[in-house]
């Protein structure tokens, strides 16, 4: 049997190695096309490929930006199946994901930012594994596929500067396995589903400088097991629903630069835990 450690990848006629705890790291290789990785189809016991550009430990990431990867297409070939995390940050050209994304059927982690995608694929509702989800800085996004509500083993999702993004599918009230959600700077998101009543399992919730988002629904004080509910630059809500007294759990309220917010509920004052 190979060992995942002496198995590698040629790109420009560097050796890349896959690291002991089967991770092949392409980061800021200058790819463009997934052809200009050698080797990559026979690679044996795949768990993480980082073919993205940001490095968060990194304080000085924009000086690598000549040497940034840039695909315009990715797609799946036989190595990625046992993949359990992806890892497609920054790749700023990058137009579509394969349909056939639901081969990856290990995959737990799934990042996706900086990019030109439009809509997502419907084959990711098909990632039954999946368990943390980062959609970043897709500012063309319009929607995410209605069957996302399909991701049961789903434990957070972040939805970050999706410019373009106004509204969050019905679905997203079926991710019974949710616990942290977090919505932050998506400008022309408008409405969020009454359905997230149905997110039995959150934990940790936060909108964060939606400037478009007037409201926040009713249902908001269904979700009996919130510990944390952070409110932070929502310009335009006037109001708090009134049955966020309901949040029994709840241990943290952090509201801020909500401008027009004239006054909090009476039932604030249920919130014992706080």
């Amino acid at each position: 049997m190979i060992k995942i450690e002496n198995q590698f990848v040629i790109v420009h006629g560097e050796k890349i190695f896959v690291d002991e705890e089967g991770i092949l790291d392409l980061r800021r290789k200058e790819i463009c096309d997934m052809d200009e990785i050698i080797g990559l189809e026979t690679i044996q016991g795949l768990k993480s490929l980082r073919v993205g550009n940001s490095d968060e430990d990194d304080e000085n990431s924009e000086i690598y930006k000549e040497s940034y990867n840039n695909f315009k297409e990715f797609r799946i070939v036989k190595s990625f199946r046992s993949l359990i995390d992806l890892d497609l940050s920054d790749n700023l050209d990058l137009e579509k994901l394969p349909e056939n994304m639901n081969e990856l059927e290990y995959l737990e982690e799934l990042y996706i930012s900086g990019n030109k995608l439009v809509t997502l694929p419907e084959s990711i509702g098909s990632l039954h594994a999946l368990k943390t989800l980062g959609i970043t800085e897709c500012i063309m996004l319009e929607s995410l596929p209605e069957n996302i509500g399909n991701l049961k083993s789903l434990e957070l999702i972040v939805i970050r500067r999706c410019d373009s993004l106004s509204s969050l599918p019905e679905s997203i009230g079926n991710l019974k396995n949710l616990q942290q959600f977090g919505i932050e700077q998506c400008k022309e998101l408008k409405l969020i589903p009454e359905n997230i009543r149905n997110l039995y399992s959150l934990k940790s919730q936060w909108f964060t400088d939606c400037q478009s988002l007037t409201n926040l629904p009713e249902t908001l004080g269904n979700l009996r097991l919130l510990e944390y509910l952070g409110i932070k630059g929502l310009n335009r809500l006037a109001k708090l629903p009134e049955s966020i007294g309901n949040l029994k759990h709840l241990k943290e309220l952090l509201i801020s630069n909500c401008n027009s917010l004239e006054s909090l509920p009476e039932t604030i004052g249920n919130l014992t835990n706080i």
